[in-house]
């Protein structure tokens, strides 16, 4: 899958992408990860204007997306097995 299929994927599920230097996590210009757009066009014109970004990485700006994300490590402990011990505590549950 190319990168602006992703994107698109991204933005469909209510995403507000931004565009990241090649190689890093973040976005160098004024406004920083705020510079993020939920539709392909507006993003498209904004790289037009910073072509140093186009084969960059892609992120998400959680702050304005409808989104939740839980980052797992595994560097100096087994983020997965923490997880799956505090699971057993019942903290977690399901809405329906």
């Amino acid at each position: 899958m190319d990168k602006w299929e992703q994107i698109k994927q991204y933005q469909q599920a209510g995403a507000y992408v931004f565009m990241a230097l090649p190689n890093q996590k973040h976005n160098a210009v004024d406004g920083g990860f705020h510079n993020s757009f939920d539709s392909g066009d507006e993003l498209n014109t904004w790289l037009i204007q910073h072509p140093e970004y186009q084969d960059g990485n892609l992120g998400i700006d959680l702050s304005k997306s409808n989104l939740v994300v839980v980052d797992i490590d595994k560097h100096k402990h087994n983020g997965m097995k923490s997880c799956s011990e505090v699971n057993k505590l019942d903290y977690f549950y399901s809405v329906t």
